[in-house]
């Protein structure tokens, strides 16, 4: 009846259109941009002109197979939900950096911290693009969160996977996340 329709009214009176619009727009954007990047980064990587610069191009942004993309992109979304929860106490999906989720499950490590650095999208923040002290502080933290990650995981192989390969890659990943959500707290609480 009335009250009702009042009722149903006023729910979607608070409805942001523009993060609707954003996401229903920008996500299939980013997600066409990506895969029609692949095969221009391969042609060239094929042309004789482009040479070494490609080829290090196309294994920067090198994309992950699908059991790789599910543990990276699971790892960064869950440091960042639990760092946002731990140092805003925020349980929602706003704080998240969809940018860093979807780059860190498609592409190698490299493309991953390059992209993720040099733009942000959350649901609170919005769209944002760095080109300055910004960028460079979060490529400092990717690549020494990267190299900080490769050294856990080598030495995981080394004590742990000879004996048991696939506790060696749970133990790895399960420091690797806690790594992550210690980093992105540490980006949290320096963003208050």
């Amino acid at each position: 009846s009335e009250k009702e329709d009042a009722k149903i009214y006023r729910a979607f009176d608070n409805v942001d259109e523009k993060k609707i619009i954003t996401v229903t727009v920008g996500l299939p954007l980013a997600i066409i941009a990506s895969a029609e990047a692949v095969p221009l980064m391969v042609m060239a990587s094929k042309s004789s002109a482009a040479g070494t610069l490609t080829s290090s191009l196309g294994r920067t942004f090198a994309v992950n197979s699908g059991k790789l993309a599910a543990i990276n992109g699971g790892k960064e979304f869950s440091g960042q939900y639990f760092s946002s929860a731990l140092v805003h106490n925020d349980w929602t999906l706003n704080r998240i950096d969809w940018i860093d989720v979807g780059s860190n499950a498609i592409f190698s490590k490299g493309g991953e911290i390059v992209l993720g650095s040099a733009m942000d999208f959350s649901f609170q923040d919005g769209f944002q693009y760095h080109a300055d002290n910004k960028l460079v502080e979060n490529l400092f933290l990717g690549y020494s969160t990267a190299k900080l990650d490769s050294k856990v995981g080598s030495g995981f192989d080394k004590i742990v996977g000879q004996y048991s390969p696939t506790l060696s890659s749970f133990l790895s990943n399960s420091v690797q996340l806690n790594i992550n959500v210690m980093v992105n707290s540490a980006k949290h609480l320096t963003e208050k």
